[in-house]
């Protein structure tokens, strides 16, 4: 302490600060009052403690925890002096420490090591410590208390005497045994007498605690305990507190006249005080929030927009111009200037002043004022703030508690949201005034031209901040809040550093790391630093200091000064919505890059979000190839308390470094760099360069002093750096400015990559590109072969005709094979369908029965054998005397030999083998059944029944091969053990096994784990060396068997009881019982029941396989319900990531023995029981609590083999379980559990089968600091705000009713997240466990108990929830492959959008196409190309491209959404293409059939010619279909001539009729009389038309096929409303021979005599109905594509129908169905499929060939000419009306069509459940499901999905429709019959101009009309060729006539339009609901995976 004393006196005032800062934070006592030898003074060190500031919790009067944090100089605090007269031989430190902290020496005594017995310096030293409470019920005190110790005899030092006994609330004083006449005895005699309390301390005196009179106590110290004194010591000084109200205050010490204070001794302190007391009273009476807009106006709003725009400049979005960069540039400016005129505060020219100065000391004193007075300012008003804050989040809490969906909340939270905001604001300090002079600088500089009221030239100002940072300050260097570097600004300050110090030689040392992770703290204790500490976030953006290099240190490294980067910690919580994982990316790439090393920070052992971030790191540098970058990296793992940690973490480590490697490599090829390994860009040794951290504190802060074991890390991590620096030759000042510079520049230009989380997705995103881009060339290539083929074949004349049909099979195969290609690309890692299983086992009923019997004998064998051996060995016990100590003995010798027995087995086995051989049930068998399990439940896409079914008999093959594997003698002699009945015995063995597997195993894996490591490190050096020849690959394969290994060689009680379960199950699958076990299979679950009730963990969910063995599971179950009863349970479930410390905390929570270690310790979930005692069970009503604990998530073992699917599984799984979920999180940092959390709750939703109300509880580990809660509060409210939001969008896509996150998992932010102290105090492995801790784990379990007052569960309850639960998680694959439901919400809004652009193309198609169809009927055009489609998509394809760019660029969501771009458009591409392809085929047909009907000739007498078998079939189709075309060619003449003869005939009369009668009786008369009598002439002439019978046809047909095999005279039964199929199948025969056929025979015999039927199961049925009901639809769209309503019907079609019902019932067959269909299944389903058609082809097949119907259309259209000539009307006029009534129909379907579109696209735009994608869809199906609960319904959805869609889909429409009529539809309707009117008159118009300019005739003029409607409307001039117009030559009276006819006809079809007619008149394709079924269900096989 002398030493100490003399370094303090030989100290200048900065210094002495900084030792007592340093004193106070290692817990030691700091020197107050100090002796001044020479000046006889005595010195108050108040300056020393201006920097200190102290945190503490106390409870007030309602038992609430208040926490507290002071600057210690202003805390009052009450004050117990000590002191002593003369001398005494008991320590008076020693005894003060005992008090404070008795595991510290906070005070330094006799007893000390290094003490010695004299006092040359210390003598009348007072010294001070605090004992700051921690809010627990064992503090020794309540409140904050200052102890004060007067070192030396108190008689000699009478004013330090003085100072103290008038400022303590108690003194405290030892005294020797006084006489009466000593000086001393008077002092005591006066304190004895004044008022305030006083403890005297006997050291002769052996009396315990006496009060004396009221305040005044005596304790004797003689030979009494240390430990009872201080206990009675406390309680005196305690009662003595109470009675007491005086405090002290350190700053009030200064108030004595008789000392002198060190801050008024020196007058640079008070001159630099009085400066920086200038400048804050500016400050008095402001609003903290609005300080900063009004004192510091350059860096707020103008700098963060010049931020912005900068960043918009450096990165342009798709389509911007140089006129936009020019306008972004001149805004900048417009900025820059803006700043320049903003004026200079005040307060910041005084600060410049102040600065600009000469007096260096002075300017220190200034800054260290100024800083110490601000936080003085601030942290007034932020209490404030922080009142309110926490009022106004309880208000909103309770409002959200009561589902208040008022304006009110809203309102609350928006005010609450100001007040966060403002929080943020309030920070103000020395940064910001820095961060002003910047900007000041940086406008300056951008204008060229100094500032008016700057009393400086800007110039100068660079050199106040090189100033700063020479004298030790922290300079900013990004701005935390803008996320901008200032690089004029740091430029300039570099240079002005360069000038006062010279271009100087810097190492830069940067540290990245997560928030709270404990960076800075860590670099403050390697440097003696000061940057900010604290719970939360205390540092923002980054802060470089410098720190100069000794001359010793300079031998060692060549460097001159370190060059320290402090950042922002990343995945910051208050940042929730306003920083994004672009900022975080861009601040570590920018931190690795400047820096020579960056010092990785990770709190605990899982780097999982940390290696996330280095691979953009890592990308990002191979992008920047301008930038010279050469950093490396060391990974600090802090907080770990296993001293083997980085033993157990190898394989972590290696599959980190492999992961980081695999990486880099992709990252390499995508970016064109020569890099192999992570090394190759950033420096790392995995072996040297990862360190282990202890925990920073010995003990639970408040008071717990550092660990030392800390210190000795941060000195070898000292030495590290040092290595690092001697072998580095670091940079320049200059190169860091460049560095700088550059790094900045290159982030600005760099967007891509920081929005995605890794290398793998951008990678995955580029090959998505690359594959696609090869894809059309194949096909192209493919395509050419065959053009070229083809035309040399036409040259040749080898060949007179080219099909697509042709080219389609030529380019099969090709497609199919890029098809497999691209399938492969887009779903990688997915198995092959599984081979099919033919095999059936018919024996399986008689074998269920004769289990049952077998069963039900062995069960009563196994009672009587139980009841023979109980009463047995009742009777040999009666014989026996021995006492239970003898028994337990032999039991545990029993025991044991057994276990030994069990292991001989194992001697001199392969420890890596033996599961394989000996637990052969649970290995590959197991995993594939779990694969198959899983993928069954998750069928993708275009997977069938069929495909279904043949993976369920794969499960049933794997099922029988378990069922036929060997069971061990390893595993018959564990069997036998369990089930004797001596149940201590059972135990023993257990424990002894256990023990015995524990050393077997640990022995045997020494050898690996040396193995591992030789190869390890073989290839590393092969890495380092860039070797990449064989030999490397080779190498990494080895060391990849030896890691497989290792991961197979955990051996113990689980993966026994593991086997027990798949020998159960397998035995179960099949109905029997194994050959070679003892017994019955039944019996086994009872095994694993008493373990469970004796204590041991059943495992729940096996770790390897990801799967529940649900049957297993259960049946344990059931044995405990059978042997405890049905018991009331409350399930309690841990989550967290690897090594967080779930397992640890459960065990001391309950006593439980889960295994604990580094690394990878739990694999999958595993279940305990225990027992609540009779005591508890008063508080809740529970006999059990049930304990689940889960393998830890982000596991790095299982880098490669895990997935975030893997995670989100099982956290769903163990929370929906439990009633309470333990939410385990390594430090304050939960954002990785956040965002899991969000996904367990999406998954929850989706679940709506299972009724599931769990609650979780966040339990924090290892925070040191007491304030935490309430320094996190913000963070808190930010997780509660994310998961509430996150909440509202799951709900909206799932149709749930929930408002927040507490609505799915109930959770109180406030209550329910607790802070944990270190587990150890010290540092293992002999640290003792913490109390603290162990405090922490009791308050959690009263926690737990308040929950568990909820009812739980019975145990019959948990064993449905477990199988409904793990079915549901089966069934469950699109949420768990997401990150969170942000990503959920942003895809679901991407598919939205694809809806969106799809229809648009979709409709765009569809208009064309009706054009293109008008036209090819008008024969206007005789080809179509898709080039011509193409080019009319052109447009609608070009903005749905910009569309999706803008969405991409602009959506909110753009950093989630990047991912899924290139796949997107890839699908747009396709589905451009698709509708293309699909509509030049459907146009050609229309061609192909118009053609057929010209060439009809040609075609009939080559189909004549002789053809070959293999044709003929073909040929005769062909030629019925010629035949068709044919008669309906000579109809069409025929009524050509006859439509001539009626035209001529009425024209005729008429004229004769025309001056004889104007009376329009007579005129009706007689035209109707020669109506009769030419039409019977017309009818007389042609041949009646022949009677079809649909029927008769089909059952020729059938007839023939069959060879009247079959009776198809009648349809035995309609197919469509058969109850069962199972009359028309065959089951299929088992191929099994031998014993199976003879049961089988057997069984046959019973089964006619007992009448027995074997029927189809439910899935069977729904195969079939699915088939029929398919073939249907099928059929009735062949049917409408026949046309028979143009071509009439043929016997043709019948045969086409049977052929392809045929054909699709043999495919069915050929799947993996268990039957086969009878041949009257096809005749019968043909004949009701025809005879449900029969009317509708007989209809259509009359209307097209009867003349008298055709004849009788034309009735009233001949009346209405014969009677406009009857009034002598014109040629013309006549001509007119005739174009109007042909027009009729044809405007009727246009305008139909046409208002059809119309609809279809209002609707996607209106209607909520058409207007978005398929899930959306989907959504809005289920929603109506549930409420209109119709079970049959329901049941169609689920047998028949793609009916009920659409039944939903035409539900809607009609729906639509009909509420919309006359709102809507006939509006569209009337704006569509306008719209053509337009048009028609537009071309009769521009018709009768172009006759009369081409002096034309009426032909001219009709081909003109006709052409300028081609596609608009089915009308040209072959439909006028039955009408004589020679004589028309008035073109304007015909315009005219058309005008006035058109009006007509237009308001009769307006007023003819209704729901009916529309939906009758209405071609099917054509109809709103067709349209949407379609485009729905193209998006849904568009809609495959994207992740």
């Amino acid at each position: 302490m002398d030493l100490q004393m003399a370094v303090f006196h030989c100290a200048d005032g900065f210094l002495k600060q900084l030792m007592v800062t340093k004193l106070s934070q290692c817990q030691y006592a700091l020197p107050l009052l100090v002796a001044d030898q020479d000046k006889q003074q005595i010195e108050f060190l108040l300056w020393t403690f201006r920097q200190i500031n102290k945190s503490w919790k106390i409870r007030n009067t309602n038992n609430e925890i208040i926490s507290q944090t002071q600057p210690i100089y202003k805390a009052e605090t009450p004050m117990v002096s000590f002191f002593r007269f003369g001398s005494v031989s008991s320590s008076k430190s020693e005894l003060m420490n005992s008090l404070i902290n008795e595991k510290h020496n906070t005070f330094f005594h006799r007893n000390c090591p290094g003490s010695s017995k004299t006092r040359e310096l210390m003598d009348g030293v007072v010294e001070i410590a605090w004992f700051c409470p921690s809010g627990s019920y064992d503090d020794k005190f309540t409140d904050c208390v200052a102890f004060c110790n007067l070192h030396g005899d108190a008689g000699d030092h009478e004013k330090q005497l003085k100072i103290l006994t008038e400022m303590a609330s108690v003194n405290v004083v030892l005294l020797p045994r006084l006489q009466k006449n000593e000086r001393s005895a008077t002092i005591i005699q006066s304190l004895y007498r004044n008022r305030k309390p006083l403890i005297c301390l006997f050291t002769e005196d052996e009396s315990t605690l006496t009060e004396m009179k009221k305040g005044k106590f005596k304790i004797g110290l003689k030979d009494r305990n240390q430990s009872d004194v201080s206990e009675e010591l406390r309680r005196a000084i305690n009662d003595c507190l109470s009675e007491s109200s005086s405090t002290f205050r350190l700053e009030d010490v200064s108030k004595h006249s008789d000392i002198r204070v060190d801050e008024e001794d020196d007058d640079d302190c008070r001159r630099g005080r009085e400066a920086a007391q200038q400048m804050m009273s500016l400050l008095e009476k402001k609003d903290l929030t609005e300080i900063k807009e009004s004192f510091l106006p350059h860096q707020g709003k103008l700098w963060h927009q010049w931020c912005q725009k900068n960043k918009e400049l450096h990165r342009p979005q798709t389509g911007e111009t140089e006129m936009d960069i020019s306008r972004k540039q001149t805004d900048m400016k417009k900025i820059r200037q803006q700043q320049h005129e903003s004026h200079i505060s005040e307060f910041m020219k005084l600060f410049i002043k102040e600065m600009s100065s000469e007096a260096a000391n002075k300017k220190m004193f200034f800054l260290k004022w100024l800083r110490i007075l601000l936080d003085e300012y601030t942290s007034a008003d932020l209490s404030d703030l922080h009142y309110k804050y926490d009022k106004k989040w309880s208000t909103v809490m309770k409002l959200k508690e009561n589902h208040d969906k008022s304006e009110q909340i809203k309102a609350e939270q928006t005010e609450l949201e100001r007040i966060s905001e403002e929080l943020q604001a309030a920070a103000f300090g020395l940064e910001h005034i820095m961060r002003e002079i910047g900007q000041i600088y940086e406008s300056c500089e951008s204008l060229k031209k100094d500032k008016e009221d700057l009393q400086v030239h800007f110039s100068s100002l660079p050199s106040l901040a090189a100033e700063m940072m020479i004298s030790g300050f922290p300079l900013e260097l990004m701005d935390g809040d803008a996320a901008h570097v200032p690089v004029i600004w740091i430029s300039a300050v570099i240079d002005e550093l360069i000038q006062k110090l010279g271009d100087q030689r810097v190492f830069v040392l940067s540290v990245l790391g997560l928030q709270s992770s404990g960076k800075s703290t860590m670099l403050n204790a390697m440097f003696g630093l000061q940057f900010a500490v604290s719970a939360g976030r205390c540092t923002r953006g980054a802060f470089m200091q410098l720190v100069r290099v000794s001359d010793e240190m300079k031998t060692q490294i060549n460097f001159d000064y370190i060059l320290v980067v402090d950042t922002e910690g990343l995945r910051a919580l208050e940042l929730a919505g306003r920083s994004t994982r672009h900022h975080d990316n861009e601040l570590a790439t920018f931190v690795v890059g400047l820096a020579n090393l960056t010092l990785i920070n990770i709190f605990g052992e899982n780097p999982s979000e940390m290696q996330d971030i280095l691979q953009i790191v890592v990308q990002a540098f191979l992008r920047m190839k301008k930038v010279r970058l050469n950093p490396s990296c060391v990974f600090v793992h802090q907080n770990v308390s296993d001293i083997t940690a980085g033993k157990k973490n190898m394989e972590g480590r290696r599959r980190l470094q492999e992961k980081l490697d695999e990486m880099t490599k992709l990252a390499a090829e995508d970016e064109v760099y020569d890099a192999e390994c992570f090394s190759d860009v950033i420096r790392f040794d995995v072996h040297k360069d990862v360190k282990y951290f202890a925990q920073l504190w010995e003990g639970n802060p408040p008071m717990a002093p550092p660990n030392p074991d800390y210190s000795e890390n941060i000195q070898g991590l000292k030495e590290t750096i040092i290595s690092h620096a001697s072998k580095s030759d670091g940079m320049k000042m200059k190169d860091s400015k460049d560095c700088i510079k550059d790094l900045w520049e290159a982030l600005l230009n760099e967007q891509f990559v920081f929005s995605l989380r890794n290398s793998q997705k951008i990678s995955a995103y580029k090959k998505l590109e690359t594959e696609y881009s090869k894809r059309p060339l194949r096909l192209c290539s493919a395509m050419m072969e065959t053009e070229n083929k083809l035309h040399n074949k036409i040259e040749n004349d080898a060949i007179n005709k080219v099909e697509e049909t042709d080219l389609q099979t030529d380019l099969e195969k090709t497609t199919e094979e890029e098809e497999k290609s691209w399938s492969t690309f887009e779903t990688k890692g997915l198995q092959e369908n599984i081979v099919r299983e033919t095999e059936r086992k018919l024996n399986e009923i008689p074998q269920q029965q004769k289990q049952k019997k077998n069963t039900d004998t062995q069960r009563t064998h196994h009672k009587n054998t139980l009841f023979e051996k109980g009463r047995d060995l009742d009777l040999q016990l009666t014989d026996k005397t021995y006492d239970e100590e003898t028994l337990k003995k032999d039991d545990s010798s029993t025991g044991r030999e057994a276990a030994q027995q069990m292991m001989s087995l194992l001697e001199k086995k392969d420890l890596t083998e033996i599961k394989e051989s000996f637990l052969p049930h649970q290995g590959k068998l197991w995993h594939q059944w779990s694969q198959k399990n899983k993928e069954l439940h998750r069928p993708r896409a275009e997977e069938t029944e069929i495909d279904i079914i043949r993976k369920q008999t794969e499960m049933k093959k794997i099922r029988q091969q378990q069922h036929e594997s060997h069971i061990s003698e390893f595993m018959k002699l564990f069997i036998k053990e369990m089930s004797s009945e001596a149940a201590n015995k059972k135990m023993f063995f257990l424990k002894w096994l256990r023990i015995l597997l524990d050393e077997y195993t640990s022995a045997d894996l020494s050898d690996p784990h040396h193995k591992y490591d030789e190869k390890w490190s073989k290839v590393l050096k092969v890495k380092e060396n860039n070797d990449k020849s064989e030999q490397i690959k080779a190498e990494q394969t080895t060391l990849e068997r030896i890691s497989e290994e290792l991961q197979a060689t955990t051996f113990g009680l689980e993966h026994i009881m593991r086997e027990i379960g798949q020998i159960y199950e397998s035995s179960e699958s099949v109905q029997k019982n194994k050959k070679d076990l003892q017994v019955h299979f039944s019996s086994l679950p009872s095994l694993a029941a008493e373990m469970m009730i004796s204590g041991f963990p059943l495992e729940l969910m096996d770790g390897d396989a990801a799967h529940v063995p649900v049957i297993w599971i259960s049946a344990v179950l059931d044995e405990l319900i059978q042997k405890l009863g049905d018991q009331r349970v409350f399930v309690l479930s841990v989550l967290g990531l690897q090594s967080s410390g779930k397992s640890t905390m459960l065990n001391a929570m309950f006593g439980l023995q889960f295994a604990v270690s580094a690394g990878r310790c739990t694999r999958g979930a595993f279940m305990q029981l225990v027992r609540v005692s009779n005591e508890m069970k008063t508080q809740m009503n529970f006999d059990y609590i049930l304990v689940v604990d889960t393998d830890g998530l982000c596991a790095l073992e299982l880098a490669g083999r895990s997935t975030r699917h893997h995670d989100n599984e099982l956290a769903t799984f163990v929370v929906g379980l439990a009633n309470l979920t333990l939410i385990s999180i390594f430090g304050e940092n939960l954002s990785e559990m956040q965002d899991i959390l969000q996904i367990v709750v999406q998954a929850f939703m989706r679940m709506k089968k299972i009724r599931l109300n769990p609650s979780c509880v966040f339990v924090h580990q290892n925070v040191s600091d007491v304030t935490a809660g309430d320094k996190n509060k913000e963070g808190r409210r930010h997780l509660q705000e994310t998961l509430d939001e996150m909440t509202k969008f799951a709900a909206e896509e799932e149709v749930y009713d929930a408002g927040c996150f507490s609505d799915v998992i109930r959770f109180d932010v406030q209550n329910d997240v607790k802070y944990f102290a270190h587990l150890w105090e010290g540092s293992p492995p002999m640290a003792p466990p913490n109390p603290s801790s162990c405090e922490n784990i009791q308050e959690l379990k009263k926690s737990i108990m308040f929950h568990a007052k909820s009812d739980g569960m019975m145990l019959k309850d948990f064993k449905d929830r477990i199988k409904d639960l793990w079915e549901a998680l089966l069934n469950e694959r699109l949420v768990f492959s997401f990150r969170n439901s942000l990503e959920i919400s942003a895809y679901r809004k991407l598919e939205t959008e694809y809806s969106k652009w799809s229809w648009r193309l979709r409709s765009a198609m569809m208009e064309t196409e009706n054009k293109l169809h008008n036209k090819i009927e008008n024969e206007a055009i005789h080809e179509v190309e898709e080039t011509d489609l193409q080019r009319e998509l052109k447009t609608t394809i070009e903005k749905v491209k910009k569309s999706m760019s803008e969405f991409f660029e602009k959506e909110t969501y753009t950093d989630i959404l990047i991912q899924w771009k290139t796949s997107f458009e890839i699908k747009i591409k396709e589905l451009q293409e698709n509708i293309v392809r699909e509509t030049s085929r459907k146009l050609n047909e229309i061609l192909q059939q118009r053609d057929l009907k010209k060439n009809n000739d040609t075609q009939r007498k080559h189909h004549e010619k002789p053809l070959s078998e293999k044709s003929k079939e073909h040929a005769l189709k062909i030629k019925d279909k010629t035949n068709a075309i044919t008669l309906k060619k000579k109809t069409n003449a025929q009524r050509t001539h006859h439509e001539n003869t009626l035209y001529e005939k009425s024209k005729e009369l008429a004229l004769k009729l025309k001056d004889k009668t104007n009376d329009e009786e007579t005129q009706k008369r007689e035209f109707d009389l020669f109506w009769d009598i030419i039409v019977d002439e017309i009818i007389s002439d042609i041949p009646s038309i022949k009677d079809i019978d649909i029927m008769r046809d089909v059952r020729e047909i059938l007839s023939d096929v069959y060879e009247g095999r079959l009776p198809i005279d009648h349809i035995k039964n309609d197919i469509f409303t058969v109850s069962s199929y199972s009359e028309y199948v065959i089951f299929k025969k088992s191929t099994k021979r031998g014993f199976k056929k003879a049961v089988t025979r057997v069984w046959k015999i019973i089964k006619i005599r007992c009448g027995y039927v074997r029927t189809l199961s439910p899935g069977n049925k729904a195969e079939i109905k699915s088939l029929v009901t398919d073939v249907q639809e099928q059929t009735d769209r062949m049917i409408e594509s026949f046309g028979i309503s143009m071509m009439g019907y043929n016997v043709s079609y019948i045969q086409q129908l049977i052929d392809y019902i045929k054909s699709r019932v043999t495919e069915h067959e050929e799947g993996a169905v268990k039957y086969k269909f009878k041949n009257e299944f096809i005749s019968n389903l043909v004949l009701s499929i025809c005879m449900r058609a029969n009317k509708k082809i007989t209809d259509q097949h009359r209307e097209a060939n009867d003349p008298e119907i055709y004849v009788e259309k034309k009735r009233e259209e001949y009346c209405s000419i014969f009677k406009k000539y009857c009034h002598g009307a014109t040629s013309a006029a006549i001509f007119g009306g005739i174009i109007c009534q042909k027009l009729k129909e044809p405007i009727e379907q246009s305008v139909y069509k046409k208002t059809s579109r119309d609809l279809t696209d209002e609707m996607r735009s209106n209607c909520e459940s058409l207007n978005g994608s398929g899930s959306n869809l989907e959504k809005h199906i289920l929603k109506t499901l549930a409420e209109e609960e119709d079970f049959d319904k329901c049941m169609n959805y689920i047998h028949n999905p793609r009916d009920h869609f659409k039944s939903f889909i035409r539900d809607e429409v009609s729906r639509y429709i009909t509420d919309k009529f006359s709102v809507n539809v006939l509006p569209k309707m009337k704006e569509n019959i306008k719209l053509l009117q337009q048009k028609i008159m537009k071309a009769a118009h521009e018709s009768t101009e172009h006759v009369q300019v081409n002096r034309g005739d009426v032909g001219l003029w009709l081909k003109s009309f006709t052409q300028q409607l081609s596609d608009v409307l089915i009308f040209s001039e072959k439909d006028l060729s039955g009408v004589k117009h020679d004589d028309v030559d008035d073109f304007k009276l015909l315009k005219d006539v058309i005008r006035q006819e058109l009006s007509a006809i237009m308001s009769d079809i307006s007023s003819r339009f209704n729901t009916k007619t529309f939906d009758e008149n209405l071609d099917l394709r054509f109809r709103p609901d067709e349209l949407l079924i379609d485009h729905f269900c193209q998006c849904q096989l568009g809609s495959v995976s994207v992740l």
